[in-house]
């Protein structure tokens, strides 16, 4: 399999972090059947999936899906840690964080139609 499969880099991802297949699904909710079926193309991988590995191990969805870019994302610590930010900054961001997939899709839903509404007047 070569590297630009999606499959190809969630195997490279595992192992560059020292995982086993069973260890990685265990951390993303998945069993290693699963795993392994991924990375050998033979079943697609899953939005949530996507969103799951790229939360848990802090790459770029983007990545994952193209294999452009950059690899790493930044940590969430590392975005705290920016001075410009004030501690409701820092709530928010951290709270945002911790949301489950459907949740962050509702605030996310809900600022652009926020958004719409302040460009129109």
């Amino acid at each position: 399999m070569t590297e630009n499969t999606i499959g190809a880099r969630i195997r490279s991802l595992r192992k560059s972090i020292g995982l086993n297949q069973t260890e990685f699904g265990r951390r993303i909710g998945l069993k290693q059947t699963a795993i392994g079926l991924y990375e050998n193309g033979v079943r697609n991988v899953s939005k949530q999936s996507i969103a799951l590995i790229a939360s848990t191990f802090h790459v770029r969805e983007d990545w994952l899906l193209t294999g452009e870019g950059e690899r790493d994302a930044l940590a969430l610590n590392d975005i705290l840690e920016n001075p410009t930010l004030d501690d409701d900054d820092r709530t928010i961001i951290e709270s945002y964080a911790s949301m489950d997939v459907a949740d962050r899709t509702a605030v996310k839903k809900f600022i652009v139609k926020l958004a719409g509404k302040l460009k129109t007047k």
